[in-house]
């Protein structure tokens, strides 16, 4: 079958992929002008229509006309944040399947989705989105700490801060303040009861509803700035909290009318049962989408190409037999190089010991020597990685660490 694609993101890696499993599938893109850095991966495309990135949403859909009537249009495509409330309105002009743009929006505002899931009595979080710096003390002292305060639609854990006495509220506040303009628009900070427990995302395939978990990733965070440092697939769970937070997942899911693709949602296995801290209409982030192959023995890429082409993938054999749970063949683990220190990179010494420890897969430096840093802020502070398989979570986990364990990094001043 012949379709023909609208990709509304400019860094398509999967182009490749896509001729591969469905020879005759054309495809444009329509992206934001700051996208077409990523120009040398959409060879073979039938064109490339780039946009001011702060053109209104009308723009973005009189564009998309002007290429369907030029171009039949059969199917739209977006696994980028920066996109998807612009592809949702694209989407509804066109009479196009994609996520209903409620979705969208609940998904990107974090208080939206509190909202949601509170009034579809899926799980209710104290928030709230203080105006000033005075607000903000009022909700700590109604929950009597701590709270985190972060941006309302932040990525990467941009401005996020876990704030446990009164005196750090007012860093945390411009802290937050500072990230509030994200990839998906401008919001105010936003203020959360903090829930304590293990966090763990949920790797998900969505069709016709249905959702298949693909895995299941226990996380490693900063404990102040939350930015993620490490990952191990499968989660270290007992059958009774992976079904508890498998269940939860399903449930605000369905909850946020998710019906088709893939999602990461993050959750807290609190001592109160799980908790929603953010979900994603895309994979998720670093490299769980290897950690999902080598571990699960899933192609996350290949299921969602085929069910972008029509193919009705709830019935292959690899979504068939995760319906109730995932399954795993082994254990993949990443694990990151944070900062300890201001300064300026002066190198990471011992890639060459790292890589010939057991199991690695891949490792990297991710940020660039003399570049100056202030700690672990963000996830763009990380200074690099190493990824391993093993047979178990447990020999994963230790493998990383003992891999990362030869890096030695050097500091300018």
């Amino acid at each position: 079958m012949s379709v023909h694609i609208l990709v509304m993101d400019g860094n398509w890696h999967w182009q490749p992929r896509l001729r591969d499993i469905s020879p005759g599938a054309g495809t444009a893109v329509l992206c934001r002008a700051s996208d077409l850095k990523w120009a040398d991966e959409l060879r073979g495309v039938t064109a490339v229509v780039g946009l001011a990135d702060d053109l209104p949403v009308e723009h973005w859909v009189a564009a998309a006309q002007h290429l369907h009537q030029e171009w039949r249009i059969d199917v739209i495509a977006s696994l980028n944040d920066r996109t998807q409330d612009r592809t949702a309105a694209v989407a509804q002009a066109l009479g196009l399947p994609f996520h209903h743009p409620d979705t969208v929006a609940w998904v990107h505002d974090k208080h939206r989705m509190r909202a949601r899931l509170a009034s579809a009595g899926v799980e209710r979080v104290k928030c709230a989105q203080p105006t000033t710096l005075e607000e903000l003390g009022d909700f700590f002292t109604e929950v009597a700490g701590p709270v985190v305060v972060k941006p309302t639609g932040g990525h990467a854990s941009r401005g996020v801060t876990v704030v446990r006495t009164r005196e750090e509220l007012p860093a945390a506040w411009q802290h937050a303040w500072g990230e509030a303009t994200s990839w998906t628009g401008d919001y105010p900070p936003l203020v959360e009861e903090y829930v304590p427990g293990p966090e763990y995302s949920v790797e998900t395939l969505t069709h016709r509803g249905v959702h298949h978990v693909l895995a299941v990733t226990e996380k490693t965070s900063d404990p102040v700035a939350r930015v993620e440092t490490g990952h191990v697939i499968p989660a270290r769970l007992d059958g009774r909290r992976e079904s508890a937070l498998i269940a939860h997942t399903r449930s605000v899911l369905s909850a946020l009318n998710i019906r088709f693709g893939l999602t990461h949602t993050e959750v807290i296995d609190s001592p109160n049962g799980p908790v929603t801290v953010e979900t994603h209409l895309r994979k998720g982030g670093d490299q769980i989408e290897d950690l999902v192959r080598e571990a699960a023995g899933v192609d996350m890429a290949d299921l969602y190409l085929r069910q972008l082409t029509g193919q009705d993938i709830g019935e292959l054999e690899v979504l068939r037999e995760r319906r109730s749970h995932p399954v795993y063949r082994a254990a993949a683990a990443i694990r990151y190089l944070a900062p300890d220190r201001h300064g300026v990179l002066a190198g990471i010494d011992g890639w060459q010991e790292a890589d010939a420890e057991p199991g690695v897969m891949r490792s990297g430096q991710l940020v660039p020597d003399g570049t100056r840093l202030a700690g672990l802020k963000n996830s763009d502070f990380r200074l690099g990685f190493v990824r391993v398989c093993a047979p178990d979570a447990e020999r994963a986990v230790s493998r990383a660490d003992h891999a990362l364990g030869k890096l030695t990094v050097r500091w300018a001043e």
